[in-house]
């Protein structure tokens, strides 16, 4: 499934997500070989610059 979401939107990485409030864990991915990360993480990675 993360593969076709590639295809389809012409995108290197794709990922499917289960999220709670300590974890977002991937459970399908294309392009990058985390298998979690962890809330405080998972903030500080969506708030850098684009292009950083």
């Amino acid at each position: 499934m993360a593969r076709l979401a590639a295809e389809l939107r012409g995108t290197e990485i794709a990922l499917i997500t289960l999220v709670d409030a300590d974890y977002q864990w991937f459970k399908a991915r294309i392009g990058q070989s985390m298998d979690a990360l962890a809330a405080a993480l998972r903030a500080a990675v969506a708030q850098a610059p684009s292009g950083a």
